[in-house]
């Protein structure tokens, strides 16, 4: 995502839980105090929460095509979902979600209150291909 886009995003207040296991490590909990929601009843919904306001700060912005339903699953896909995860550690790029390694679940979409609730998880994958990171969460944001 571009530093242009973040910053015209709209903040968003509510609930947003983020996990991530970096490497196979062990799953940390990512306390997020930055969460934003864009909705468009004709076809596109974004959320993101992370650390800080930096670009650079530990997070995750996942991007879905098409008009979202309530109670229902659409999968980590080019062309469907697709997200970004900032690591923990900042090289200068965000890591990429896999095709197929997980889902987003709409459970409650309101574009007239501007509110969206789900979960998601999902695999993402470093620029080189040597590091990976096991990512799920819920929110429940209102912009």
């Amino acid at each position: 995502m571009n530093t242009e886009k973040k910053n015209e995003d709209t903040n968003a207040t509510g609930f947003f839980a983020l996990y991530a296991d970096e490497n196979d490590t062990v799953e940390e909990m990512v306390p997020t105090t930055r969460h934003f929601l864009w909705l468009d009843s004709e076809g596109g919904q974004s959320i993101a929460a992370s650390r800080t306001s930096s670009i650079a700060s530990q997070g995750v912005h996942i991007t879905m095509l098409g008009i979202a339903e309530p109670n229902t699953t659409y999968p980590f896909k080019r062309g469907v979902v697709v997200a970004d995860y900032i690591p923990k550690i900042w090289a200068g790029r965000s890591w990429d979600s896999v095709d197929g390694s997980g889902q987003v679940n709409i459970d409650e979409v309101d574009y007239d209150k501007g509110t969206l609730k789900g979960k998601f998880d999902f695999t993402a994958r470093s620029v080189d291909g040597t590091q990976t990171a096991r990512i799920r969460g819920s929110f429940n944001l209102q912009k």
